[in-house]
């Protein structure tokens, strides 16, 4: 069960780094949209292999969390973010706030309100519909948040602490969502919510190693297109 849960929880980790990159990378619209849907796909058959089950949930979890990770890069770039080389930050954008705490529990809080809307929902909703939701929206949201606490110019400290408490927040309403919708996750779904965490954020630290950061726009000194 544990491999399965890593196996899981690696092709998953790749779907949302697939889903940041479409919406946060600077390509054309058309190049970045053919790599996304081919990559999506070929994740989708990966995942299906590796786990062992050729069931309609795990496609749909992925074109889910693959799309709502996409909107969301994308909506974060629209705000003016973007993953620069601290070679084209300004040296004063190295203190400059990214999100505020304030923000981040708005965030925290239109997260729930969706899963609560889910439940709600949940009686005219498949199971395997629901459950690829609740799974899709817990994973996209995990990712956009370790996206900030790995590649913003915050204190280490507060980053760390953010980002453990953002895995550990969305494990256990995702889990209580699930159970009082008759889904049973099992306790296999919190190890697969850290390992999918540990693995992003381990994919997202050798991007912040080569030296890229989350910064807003003006905080550019120059942008090659």
């Amino acid at each position: 069960m544990i491999i399965v849960a890593c196996i899981f929880s690696f092709f998953i980790s790749l779907v949302s780094l697939l889903g940041l990159w479409m919406g946060l990378s600077r390509g054309t619209i058309a190049r970045r949209a053919c790599i996304f849907l081919v990559g999506t796909a070929i994740l989708g058959v990966l995942l299906c292999l590796g786990i062992g089950e050729w069931e309609a949930e795990w496609l749909l979890l992925v074109a889910m969390l693959a799309g709502m990770n996409a909107l969301i890069a994308g909506g974060l770039k629209l705000r003016g973010l973007r993953i620069a080389h601290t070679s084209e930050v300004r040296d004063e954008a190295a203190v400059e706030l990214q999100f505020s705490l304030f923000q981040l529990m708005t965030v925290t809080t239109i997260i729930a309100v969706f899963l609560a809307t889910g439940r709600a929902l949940g009686n005219g909703m498949t199971t395997d519909l629901l459950f690829a939701f609740a799974c899709a929206l817990t994973f996209a949201f995990v990712a956009t948040c370790l996206l900030w606490s790995v590649l913003s110019t915050y204190a280490v400290h507060t980053r760390i602490a953010s980002g453990c408490f953002v895995v550990t927040f969305a494990a256990c309403v995702a889990y209580y969502v699930m159970e009082v919708a008759a889904i049973d996750p099992g306790e296999i779904w919190f190890t697969i919510v850290i390992l999918f965490g540990s693995i992003l954020a381990g994919a997202l630290m050798l991007v912040r190693m080569r030296g890229y950061r989350l910064v807003r726009y003006r905080a550019i000194a120059s942008e090659t297109s």
